[in-house]
């Protein structure tokens, strides 16, 4: 088995951090000053920084869904209120009109 260069596995690391915390491949200048803050941290630290990036991610896409699912029985259900809005005024007019024809044949 060959033995991992530590140097190359943090960087790794850290590169998988930032990617993961900004969504993006390449590194940003501002975050120049963190790469050089997390050279010296612990390699299972970083694992750590990753694994909370990653599930405050899933958290994220899974809020964004409830909100999409939300979102779309809400505009049901207002289109349902709007149908039997319709239903009722049109049911007044009918009535009205009735109720004008009747006082004509009188």
């Amino acid at each position: 088995m060959k033995s991992v260069d530590m140097s190359k596995l943090r960087e790794a690391l850290i590169n998988l951090y930032l990617y993961v915390k900004y969504h993006k491949a390449q590194k940003s200048h501002d975050a120049k000053d963190e790469i050089e803050q997390l050279k010296d941290t612990e390699l299972i630290i970083l694992i750590g920084y990753i694994k909370s990036s990653i599930g405050v991610l899933i958290d994220l896409k899974s809020e964004d869904s409830d909100l999409s699912f939300t979102k779309e029985r809400s505009i049901t259900s207002l289109q349902k209120e709007y149908n039997e809005m319709l239903q009722n005024l049109e049911n007044e007019v009918r009535m009205h009109i009735r109720v004008l024809v009747l006082s004509k044949v009188d």
